[in-house]
């Protein structure tokens, strides 16, 4: 490995190679280059004796299998250390070229809110029940509804759209809060299990449930189940 030397990064000494040295360790890669090593005498010398067989048992399947093996899923990798050869074919296998590794980027500290108000058609709230709500980040939340029906978050992590879930079991309307809502001009959803809502951070939202007496044909995308 003289080719290039050592470095001291931290506590321990790394070998820092260019990339085009690594050899890909996808199985199809690897295949290629046992493949390749049994066509060259010496290769096939050197790969046996990595192995610890003898030449003749590298015409046997599961030997080359386990030095594939070896080199894809197990700990070892191969680094080219001198020029390749000129031959007839690479001595390395080709790859498609990968996308670079985009940088991390920070998570954002800032957050947003949203509330949800959540009644029937004849104006009844839903006080003390819990619903679900999916954050834009797929984070699901225990939405458990005030004296108002009502339910507020100030601290999500993400903009964007959540859906608002009924549970496995649909709850009970109670008290009256306000006359009868009409269901056009608010977000509905229907009163069976897993129905949902899809609703936008950064504002207030009145849900109206739906219990199958409307006549109300809106767009379907305010309602149904996830």
């Amino acid at each position: 490995m003289s080719r290039w030397n050592t470095v001291r990064l931290g506590l321990s000494d790394y070998l820092l190679v260019p990339a085009h040295a690594v050899l890909p360790n996808d199985r199809a890669s690897v295949e290629r280059l046992v493949a390749d090593a049994l066509e060259d005498p010496t290769a096939r010398e050197d790969l046996a004796s990595w192995l610890g067989v003898e030449v003749t048992e590298l015409e046997v399947p599961e030997v080359r299998a386990r030095a594939v093996a070896s080199m894809t899923s197990g700990s070892w990798r191969a680094i080219e250390v001198e020029p390749a050869r000129e031959s007839g074919r690479p001595i390395l296998p080709t790859t498609d070229p990968t996308e670079p590794r985009k940088p991390d980027v920070p998570r954002t500290t800032e957050r947003t809110w949203i509330s949800v108000t959540v009644v029937d058609e004849d104006g009844r709230g839903f006080a003390g029940t819990s619903w679900t709500l999916t954050t834009a980040d797929g984070d699901d939340r225990t939405v458990r509804l005030d004296d108002d029906s009502t339910w507020r978050a100030d601290d999500l992590v993400l903009s964007g759209t959540c859906y608002l879930r009924v549970g496995h079991a649909v709850p009970e309307a109670g008290v009256l809060l306000a006359a009868s809502t009409n269901v056009a001009e608010h977000p509905w959803i229907e009163a069976e299990p897993r129905a949902s809502v899809p609703l936008r951070t950064g504002a207030s939202h009145t849900v109206v449930v739906v219990h199958g007496r409307t006549t109300w044909a809106g767009p379907s995308r305010t309602s149904g189940a996830r």
